[in-house]
């Protein structure tokens, strides 16, 4: 019986992957064993989520049981006997204690390789955050406040280079290609939502909030791809896709006006308020809330700098003529 390691509270997903209680009670469950991950579930609700991946990297593992014929037994037990000088116990117990303890030891290292294989390194960034993300292949991402990139841990040559972005990055994509025929590796795809944006190398922003997919290219060349449409962008165009309506059209707004939240700056040219409100929702988590309906009629222009919160809105206030108050439940209210 393997004992259970009473300290969890601090067990990341490989320890539950490489854990041999965790891992019999995967494959082999019995009252003893379930009665206790069971209660780290309930004590421990915290990590349900690295509990749920690891039970499916074991279970996703299947091994081939070991048939042995009776010659081959009676080989194996005179190696083990030879060697045994106390604790006698019955031959095919014994047998059967050395195959499952070998069976074991493949399982934890059948997983640990899977789940190192699969590994995913995630960044998330918090409301009024930004950071910058070198990628195993020296590409750079600066990645905006309330967004998250991931990508598998393994790159190599012979695979895309693919991330993941849900909010806003902009990318500046290492171009490895030198000559001859483009090799997987050579790719580099960023997945936001449904849409696919491969390049081999150039610097653009991906915006990817409420439903909306904003494409902004500064230089190089990018393909999007969504389901069987494809459309390729030339630097300084900014393309936007509507999940809604699965389509993807041009936008008339420059490529440089998207880009430059990287210098904490936001640009606005004859934009709607509805559209600032919701840039301030982004970034910094409020609720905006409008008490006077004709404030949603104005529309803002000009560069404001977004490094501090509170300057960021008393520049808008005096743009717009309005003031912002914030609620004890992270409402912003405007009047």
């Amino acid at each position: 019986m393997i004992k259970p390691n009473p300290d969890l509270t601090h067990y990341n997903l490989e320890d539950f992957v490489t854990d041999l209680s965790f891992i019999s009670w995967v494959l082999l469950p019995n009252p003893e064993l379930s009665a206790y991950w069971e209660n780290v579930r309930f004590s421990h609700p915290e990590q349900i989520k690295n509990m749920e991946q690891a039970s499916k990297i074991i279970s996703g593992i299947t091994l081939k049981p070991a048939i042995f014929d009776q010659q081959e037994e009676d080989v194996l037990w005179a190696s083990v006997a030879a060697k045994t000088t106390i604790h006698q116990i019955s031959h095919t117990t014994k047998l059967w204690r050395i195959i499952s303890a070998a069976a074991m030891l493949l399982l934890v290292g059948g997983a640990f390789f899977l789940y190192q294989a699969n590994r995913q390194v995630e960044y998330i960034t918090a409301f009024g955050e930004k950071r910058t993300i070198i990628l195993p292949d020296h590409s750079q991402v600066v990645l905006n406040a309330n967004s998250t990139l991931h990508y598998l841990k393994n790159w190599g040559s012979n695979k895309k280079r693919e991330v993941w972005i849900s909010g806003e990055a902009f990318f500046v994509v290492k171009h490895l290609h030198q000559s001859g025929a483009i090799i997987p590796g050579d790719n580099f795809v960023v997945h936001a939502g449904q849409l696919a944006i491969e390049v081999l190398g150039t610097t653009f922003n991906v915006n990817d909030r409420r439903g909306l997919i904003n494409v902004s290219l500064v230089t190089g060349k990018v393909s999007l791809a969504v389901k069987a449409k494809k459309f390729v962008m030339k630097p300084g165009e900014v393309f936007e896709y509507q999940s809604g309506q699965d389509t993807i059209i041009r936008k008339k707004t420059k490529a440089v006006q998207k880009t430059v939240w990287r210098n904490n700056k936001l640009e606005f040219s004859q934009t709607p308020v509805t559209e600032v409100f919701k840039q301030i929702e982004d970034l910094y988590g409020y609720k905006v809330v409008v008490r006077n309906p004709k404030i949603l009629e104005k529309k803002l222009t000009g560069t404001f700098v977004t490094g501090s919160e509170s300057a960021f809105l008393k520049g808008l206030s005096i743009a717009l003529d309005i003031t912002f108050t914030k609620s004890s439940s992270k409402q912003l209210i405007v009047q």
